[in-house]
């Protein structure tokens, strides 16, 4: 690829997309970058010290979203000499900090997430420019319908996510975090959509054992209400029954809903996203219209559950 900064000339970049989980940049128009294990930059060298007998390499030393060091040296006969270095440190979301000291102080563009940072700024990370200073990314999320998220960065949690491709929330807490990346990217959509519907196939049951104990219970009280106080106590009572239902049921769909937002990347904040919303199809999203538009069936309700806000449905 290639990129023409406003009045300079043609940079050209070259990525490795075959070994890396997300592709990385190997050579641009200034330096050479090699990597070591975890797909993490280790080495710069300046090309127009390459046809030098004494070469300069510049070794660097990384956390992607903490600190990145680079030390450079110039490979003379006997012993390198250390010609100088930088210290970067990163904030949570990305804004950097750097001091510098020596005779020549390297620098270089790979920067936040592993990212390539423009002069301008703003950082590369593959599919969406980043910009640490808004917190967000500068265009819009391809997958908008299942993240719902227009611009935001790595669920606007970066403590505990991560996002190198710029079209997925990576778990920092998760090993071999590239394969999840691969799904989360569409790299594996089948894959994703499989385990999606593993998930819901799981979780659906327990959300009708929810649901219907949700709705046993406030029928139960509602009855036994309308008979007088001493009908209202009874129906308390034995709407007990119906308390264990809802709290199994509950659990289970939002620890499958939290599988769907940290494995799979899809957004729903705290319950699903069509829990507690009037007017949401019974069937589904995809499913509903579709039975709507060749029956007739326009069954739509409001879903007890978790709501977006962080509230729940419990009936007792």
């Amino acid at each position: 690829m290639s990129e023409t900064p406003p009045g300079g000339p043609v940079d050209n970049f070259a990525y490795d997309t075959a070994t890396a989980s997300v592709p990385a940049i190997i050579e641009d128009s200034t330096n050479a970058y090699i990597y070591g294990p975890g797909n993490t930059p280790i080495e710069q060298v300046p090309l127009s010290s390459l046809a030098s007998s004494t070469p300069v390499i510049d070794f660097i030393a990384s956390d992607p979203t903490g600190m990145r060091e680079i030390s450079s040296f110039q490979m003379a006969s006997g012993a390198p000499v250390l010609l100088g270095y930088e210290m970067c440190s990163y904030t949570t979301y990305g804004t950097q900090s750097c001091s510098s000291s020596g005779t020549t102080p390297p620098s270089t563009p790979i920067g936040y997430e592993d990212g390539y940072t423009d002069p301008s700024g703003l950082v590369y990370l593959i599919n969406r420019y980043y910009d640490a200073s808004l917190r967000q990314f500068i265009s819009v999320d391809p997958a908008y319908s299942q993240t719902h998220q227009l611009y935001g960065y790595a669920n606007e949690n970066p403590v505990n996510g991560s996002d190198p491709s710029g079209l997925i929330t990576c778990p920092s807490w998760v090993p071999g975090c590239g394969v999840v990346t691969d799904i989360q990217n569409g790299v594996s959509a089948t894959g994703k959509e499989v385990a999606h519907l593993a998930i819901d196939a799981v979780t659906d049951p327990f959300y009708l054992l929810y649901w219907g104990s949700f709705e046993g219970a406030a029928k139960l009280d509602k009855f036994g209400c309308s008979l007088g106080e001493a009908g209202c106590v009874v129906a308390h009572i034995l709407s007990l029954a119906f308390v264990q239902g809802e709290v199994v049921g509950i659990g289970v769909d939002a620890g499958g809903d939290w599988l769907k937002k940290s494995v799979l990347g899809l957004d729903y904040p705290c319950g699903t996203h069509d829990e507690g919303l009037p007017n949401q199809w019974l069937l589904g999203s995809q499913a509903g219209p579709k039975l709507s538009q060749w029956f007739g069936w326009n069954w739509k309700v409001t879903f007890p559950g978790i709501r977006p806000s962080g509230s729940f449905d419990f009936q007792w």
